[in-house]
């Protein structure tokens, strides 16, 4: 009899202490835990694109760990009425982030994303971001700004540049001068002069043809662009004006310029223009001094330095097609006739 008893009690110590380990552990088969997998946290959710600039081609997934072999099939992408489809999923060089590509979208709105994976715990979703859409303006009429000049009389003793010329490929219905705008030249290196221009009054003179008359307050190159409501107007020109010169600035000492020639290569284009065959060498005279109206080349006048007596070469760059380029040159003391000339050049 004592040895039952004696072994009863050990059984109900064992049968308390089992029970106390089962409250302790919260009765958890140790199965159940590992069969959720290593613990990942989706913690953010970003869509690119806006409704003003493009639509939404990528969202972009971050979780707090990396997702060994993660796919689009694990990803589960809810369009709502956006029409949003996923596509491939592409890992970054991050390894806890993922670039989900979309298609689709036919408006903007909300989408919602759940990632599930075999052998991952992950929890933080599903998570909700807002796709664009975006609605391009309509084009317009399609116009091409084929042109722009500036009127240089200063060489003739009179004013400076007084109007701009501006050519297009057809008439724009209510243009005005509001419409255009003078700015900081496109394409130039720093050794550039850079004018300064005040608008005037336009007037319409032709067919695409528009005169701008100009007050030039800083003597240089300027960027001519245009736009106008219900047009699509292409391209923007520079253009060099000159300050007002007085016909008291042109001296008595009269030179001919005669020729202007183009360094052409099929190879490497015009890099540059020689005035050639001036009747005696001019003092001081610099690229400051030369005129370069580049039409539809847009080319750009560089350095001029003396290679002869009466002979300049004057460095061009940023030549965008070829064809034709006007040069003058007016100089402070030196009635310099001749001009200006006109030579075709090649692209660089």
């Amino acid at each position: 009899m004592k040895n039952r008893t004696k072994l009863s009690g050990i059984a109900v110590v064992a049968v308390v202490t089992a029970a106390m380990v089962l409250a302790l552990t919260g009765c958890q088969n140790p199965e159940d835990s590992e069969s959720k997998g290593t613990p990942v946290k989706f913690e953010y959710l970003f869509a690119d694109g806006s409704s003003m600039t493009y639509t939404t081609t990528t969202l972009e997934l971050i979780f707090d760990r990396k997702i060994i072999d993660l796919s689009a099939a694990d990803i589960t992408l809810t369009a709502g009425s956006t029409g949003a489809r996923k596509g491939e999923l592409t890992p970054s060089k991050y390894n806890d982030k993922y670039y989900l590509a979309v298609s689709g979208i036919t408006s903007g709105g909300s989408v919602t994303v759940n990632v599930s994976k075999s052998g991952y715990d992950i929890t933080g979703g599903p998570k909700t971001v807002t796709v664009y859409y975006y609605t391009p303006p309509p084009l317009g009429i399609v116009v091409t700004f084929t042109d722009v000049k500036a009127n240089i009389e200063s060489h003739k003793g009179m004013e400076g540049t007084t109007k701009l010329t501006l050519t297009f490929d057809q008439d724009i219905t209510g243009l005005s001068a509001e419409d255009i705008t003078l700015s900081w030249p496109s394409g130039v290196h720093a050794l550039t002069d850079i004018g300064t221009v005040e608008k005037r009054t336009l007037t319409k003179t032709g067919t695409g043809v528009y005169e701008l008359a100009v007050n030039v307050v800083k003597e240089g190159l300027i960027g001519v662009s245009v736009s106008k409501s219900g047009y699509t107007i292409n391209d923007e020109k520079n253009v060099f004006v000159s300050l007002h010169v007085q016909s008291g600035n042109i001296g008595n000492i009269a030179v001919t310029f005669t020729s202007l020639t183009a360094n052409n290569s099929t190879v490497v284009g015009t890099t540059r223009l020689t005035l050639t065959s001036f009747t005696r060498d001019i003092d001081g005279l610099s690229d400051k001094d030369v005129f370069l109206q580049a039409g539809s080349t847009q080319a750009l006048a560089g350095y001029l330095y003396r290679t002869g007596t009466g002979v300049y070469d004057l460095d061009i760059y940023h030549v965008i097609v070829s064809g034709n380029v006007t040069v003058d040159v007016l100089k402070s003391g030196y009635t310099i006739s001749g001009g200006p000339k006109t030579v075709y050049i090649y692209k660089n």
